[in-house]
């Protein structure tokens, strides 16, 4: 009996089955983490990237590049039209980067070149031409129209004046300087070089990018305003042309006047004024005055009758001058304000 239950646990026991369990390293970290954390990771540095990016483009970027991307958003057509070299519309690159220039030939380490190149760029902005960049026909087609009227005009004008001065017995440089005296002449060819400038877009010497600056045109349609409101109010009652004189003097002092005033509220821009600019604008009136006196004294001829000397005395004539200077500065104020609110 004893015998039998001492073999009975030896069988069980060499029955028994053998297990062996096998586990793989990391297998119970799978189900918590995961992958995800890498790409949430990736996504954070990428955001901290883009935002210091940012950073550093609002610390090196200067003010006209900040408001030029600001005339972008705010209305991308008329920035891309009216783009000047002042904002982002028309720079290649809106940020002037650091570091040393590669096509500098310059002997060093570039140390004091880089240096100077990470500083905020505050240059000046610079206007553009006229035409703009991307000018309409109407523009162009206008501005060729008001050349050739006053090239027109001023030939005959010329035509008339030297026939006049020949009848008298004088010489053909007499009819010019007799010409020259008259504020109108002056003006209307100082109209045909500016829209001849401006129509003639191709042509780049100095002269003509000089009279193509929205500054240089804007005078000169404020003196052929100018000319045009002061012969109707003081002038025309006084003489009566007709057939030939009298479409010669409308075209003069009225056709050239209003297509001048129209160019300049369809196609000028607005445009950066300074003080100098309106300081500049007063110098053709008043050295037109001067001459005019100093020529006088010298051959007693006064193109108009209101700045006669002779026949008004020294005290009216400095009061006419006086009124007709103020008129002026009225008139140069009026397009001062409408170009101040003009919109970019």
């Amino acid at each position: 009996m004893s015998e039998k239950n001492s073999r009975a646990p030896q069988g069980e026991q060499a029955l028994a089955p053998v297990i062996v369990r096998r586990s793989k390293k990391g297998e119970d970290h799978d189900g918590h983490h995961g992958g995800a954390w890498k790409i949430a990771y990736a996504d954070c540095v990428t955001a901290m990237m883009a935002f210091f990016l940012l950073m550093w483009l609002l610390g090196s970027t200067s003010k006209y590049d900040k408001q030029g991307i600001e005339d972008y958003f705010n209305t991308p057509l008329s920035s891309l039209i009216g783009g000047n070299e002042g904002t982002a519309a028309a720079r290649p690159s809106v940020v002037q980067g650091g570091g040393r220039d590669i096509s500098d030939t310059r002997p060093g380490d570039g140390s004091v070149y880089r240096i100077e190149r990470m500083r905020p760029v505050l240059s000046e902005p610079r206007e553009p031409e006229l035409p703009l960049h991307t000018p309409s026909v109407a523009s162009v087609t206008l501005a060729a129209i008001i050349a050739v009227i006053a090239w027109i005009s001023i030939v005959a004008q010329a035509d008339v004046t030297i026939d006049r001065t020949l009848a008298r017995g004088l010489s053909v440089f007499d009819g010019f300087a007799r010409m020259s005296s008259y504020l109108t002449n002056l003006t209307v060819l100082a109209c045909a070089i500016c829209f001849t400038c401006v129509a003639l877009r191709a042509q780049r010497s100095a002269p003509a990018r000089f009279f193509r600056q929205p500054t240089v045109v804007t005078a000169v349609v404020v003196y052929m305003v100018f000319v045009g409101i002061a012969y109707n109010l003081l002038l025309r009652g006084l003489w009566s042309p007709a057939a030939f004189r009298l479409l010669l003097n409308e075209s003069l002092h009225s056709v050239l006047p209003m297509l001048a005033a129209l160019y300049w509220v369809l196609f000028v821009p607005r445009f950066h004024l300074k003080l100098r600019h309106c300081l500049l604008w007063l110098v053709y009136p008043l050295a037109y005055l001067g001459v005019t006196f100093w020529r006088a004294s010298l051959s007693d001829f006064y193109p108009y009758p209101f700045i006669n000397v002779e026949m008004l005395g020294l005290r009216h004539v400095v009061l006419n001058s006086a009124l007709l200077f103020g008129g002026f500065l009225m008139l140069m104020a009026v397009f001062v304000g409408i170009n101040s609110r003009r919109r970019r």
